[in-house]
């Protein structure tokens, strides 16, 4: 059965008093994926040809498996992508507000949360990352645009 989240991601208008505030899908990059057994070497390039400062390691069918990241990220270039990521990091739903991820995030020892689908037939399949600087930049935009109006 379909969700809100499933709305969301469909790009389909949400109602209601949440309808004007901003979702951790609105804001979400594509982070560079890779297989469990791939070589950190291929993982950095992967990484730094996207831009981004991690890998997301996902199965053939971009279900999540972990994450490599930072000192591990720039580990042995010969060492195995699964012997070293983070299994099961964290993640967020597509539909959690930007409000309550901006939190979690100053907590959170990353500076990015992976986003997960939720769905039982999709079993946490990958759909974005998220980092905390753009979190930060949308809600301060968001607040200059409220102040203004």
């Amino acid at each position: 059965m379909a969700g809100k989240s499933d709305w969301a991601l469909e790009g389909l208008p949400l109602a209601g008093r949440s309808a004007g505030r901003r979702r951790a899908l609105d804001v979400m990059r594509q982070p560079a994926t890779c297989g469990p057994d791939a070589t950190l070497g291929e993982a950095r390039a992967l990484a730094g040809a996207s831009g981004d400062p991690l890998c997301a390691v996902v199965d053939a069918s971009g279900v999540l498996l972990g994450r490599v990241d930072g000192d591990a990220l720039d580990g042995d270039p010969a060492a195995r992508v699964g012997d070293v990521m983070e299994p099961q990091p964290p993640t967020e739903k597509p539909d959690t507000f930007l409000h309550s991820l901006a939190e979690r995030l100053g907590r959170n020892p990353h500076p990015s949360v992976l986003v997960t689908s939720r769905a039982y037939d999709e079993g946490g399949r990958l759909l974005g990352a998220l980092y905390r600087e753009d979190v930060e930049r949308v809600l301060a935009e968001n607040a200059a645009l409220a102040s203004e109006g």
